[in-house]
């Protein structure tokens, strides 16, 4: 049988494939030995049609964890053996650069976001002396230059605050980008699972032309049972058939499948 790593707790050593009226094999002889996989036994009675030594495997494989971004681990939160959730923090690379630069344009985009009730109070005050000189030339009572000034200020204090809507919309976005610049030094779970390797240590490089793990994952996903049935006992595997699998660390145990 298979000895598998001791990581794979719930890993399968032993695979029987339950009756489905061939002849039993595999059943143990008179010494109390077992017999050999796919060995057909004429004297004891067995619920198997076959057996076959295998192992679990996982769906899709382990994940390799690696770095977004060139730089060097700055903290490690997890350990091997910890279970993990998705997008979950398992390190953080050094981001000071990153940091810097998104503080500054989070600072920018304060100050310009601030200009914008300056400018509603100016634009306000601007259009009530419009609509003063707009009365007042209606009984002639002011001149036509001054209410055309009144105008072009409204008009031009308008725009001001378009101009500055449009200048807040740009500077969200470079802050959008410098958050993302940021989260390429954080490592995160891709998917629920279990921390099987840790390669990651503070002070560590990571580089992105040479990609290396800095965490084995095993995700919480489907196992798949790989199973090397004997030729002899080929003709008595089924599509469909029953399967009872045995761990080989507990062979007291049993999961049907």
């Amino acid at each position: 049988m298979i000895r598998l790593p001791k990581l794979l707790l719930a890993a399968v050593a032993l695979s029987s494939l339950a009756a489905c009226g061939g002849p039993p094999p595999s059943a143990p002889n008179a010494s109390g030995a077992p017999a050999k996989p796919g060995a057909v036994a004429s004297t004891v009675n067995t619920p198997y049609s076959a057996i076959a030594a295998g192992k679990v495997d996982i769906e899709g494989g382990l994940v390799d964890v690696a770095a977004r971004a060139p730089g060097v681990v700055k903290e490690v939160f997890v350990q091997e053996g910890d279970i993990v959730k998705a997008n979950q923090v398992l390190a953080r690379q050094e981001d000071d650069d990153a940091r810097l630069s998104r503080n500054r344009v989070a600072a920018q985009l304060a100050q310009t976001e601030a200009q914008i009730p300056v400018l509603e109070v100016q634009l306000t005050a601007a259009d009530r002396e419009e609509k003063r000189l707009a009365r007042l030339i209606a009984q002639d009572a002011t001149s036509q230059q001054l209410y055309e000034q009144a105008q072009d200020n409204t008009r031009q204090l308008t725009a001001q605050l378009n101009a500055q809507k449009a200048s807040i919309a740009l500077v969200r976005a470079q802050l959008a980008e410098a958050n993302y610049q940021m989260e390429l030094y954080v490592i995160r779970a891709p998917t629920d699972g279990t921390i099987v390797r840790r390669y990651a240590n503070p002070g560590s490089g990571a580089s992105t032309f040479s990609v290396t793990a800095m965490f084995q994952l095993q995700p919480d996903s489907k196992r798949i049972v790989r199973a090397e049935v004997e030729e002899r006992s080929v003709s008595l595997v089924k599509a469909g058939q029953k399967v009872e699998i045995v761990p080989e660390s507990d062979q007291a145990k049993s999961y049907p499948g």
